[in-house]
């Protein structure tokens, strides 16, 4: 993760700003305002797209001359040359999740470019959704999965701000559900380490977040859970047949690093990766491995079991 000194393209000096993870067209920042109370901005624009969802604390903002006090609740997208203006009512602070867009990202992951300049209440779905994504930059998640958490949780509150942005006009048909189920489904088993979710939406001639709900309805999980299914059934497979190397592993399955596809595996089949390495390779020659960790943690004082 680094640092940045813009919010979009406005100087922020009274602010930590750390950019937590960034795809084409999308750039997610934690922002963290360091403003006394009692600041008030001037009037200042952007010339870029943006969903703001704030965390803790809160402000007063102010857009054509319309206010609102917003806090943990609320959220409100940004578009360029609108006006707006922010007043600091606390001491201690406030910190939201600022998304930058380009115009593209914001017509597709808000379903076009024209968003409401009016404040959005979240809903406690939205909430997690937002928190879950900051948690999941932060441990360090691929570019198929940032893509999915991001098209969920703005398209989550594009549609809360406008009920049926996505869905109105849509077939519903179970016929073409199955379809992109199953198209999408051939894609990922394709290639699961290079599955892009933007070409695959394209394909398939829906929006994403469109794909995306879809899909979870039909099955039960999300893209992301389906790819992961596939990553680590793929590599079971690679662990039996006695691939050895971890490192090489994770990048062939396209896992950010070797503690990714670690937290993936246990998360998707409840043991630890080094335990079915043993369990699934040559034992004679992972057990070594395995019982110097238990003499070091014995000589720490641990209690190991045998």
């Amino acid at each position: 993760m680094s640092k940045a000194k813009l919010h979009g393209q406005i100087p922020a000096p009274d602010a930590v700003l750390t950019v937590l993870g960034e795809a084409p067209g999308a750039r997610v920042v934690d922002h963290d305002c360091r403003k006394p109370a009692g600041t008030r901005g001037s009037y200042e624009y952007g010339l870029d797209y943006g969903l703001v969802l704030i965390r803790r604390g809160g402000y007063w903002r102010e857009v054509n001359g319309r206010g609102a006090y917003l806090g943990p609740t609320d959220a409100f997208f940004e578009r360029p040359l609108v006006e707006q203006r922010f007043e600091h009512h606390g001491d201690s602070g406030d910190r939201c999740t600022s998304l930058w867009l380009s115009e593209s990202a914001a017509a597709a992951l808000a379903g076009d470019g024209f968003v409401p300049d009016e404040p959005i209440m979240t809903t406690p779905a939205i909430d997690l959704r937002h928190r879950e994504l900051v948690v999941a930059l932060r441990r360090g998640i691929d570019r198929f999965e940032f893509d999915e958490r991001l098209v969920e949780l703005v398209g989550a509150v594009a549609e809360r701000a406008a009920p049926g942005r996505f869905t109105a006009r849509r077939s519903t048909t179970r016929a073409s559900h199955r379809r992109v189920v199953q198209e999408a489904r051939e894609a990922i088993i394709a290639d699961p380490a290079g599955a892009d979710f933007g070409d695959l939406a394209r394909a398939l001639g829906h929006t994403r977040f469109h794909v995306s709900r879809v899909f979870a309805r039909v099955t039960g999980m999300t893209l992301s859970q389906f790819r992961n299914r596939v990553r680590v059934a793929t590599a079971l497979e690679h662990l039996a047949d006695g691939h050895e190397n971890l490192a090489i592993l994770s990048a062939d399955l396209g896992f950010v690093d070797q503690s990714h596809l670690s937290r993936v595996v246990r998360g998707t089949t409840g043991e630890r990766l080094t335990v079915l390495r043993y369990r699934l390779g040559d034992q004679s020659r992972v057990m070594p491995v395995l019982q110097g960790a238990r003499d070091v943690a014995r000589a720490r004082g641990a209690s190991v079991p045998g």
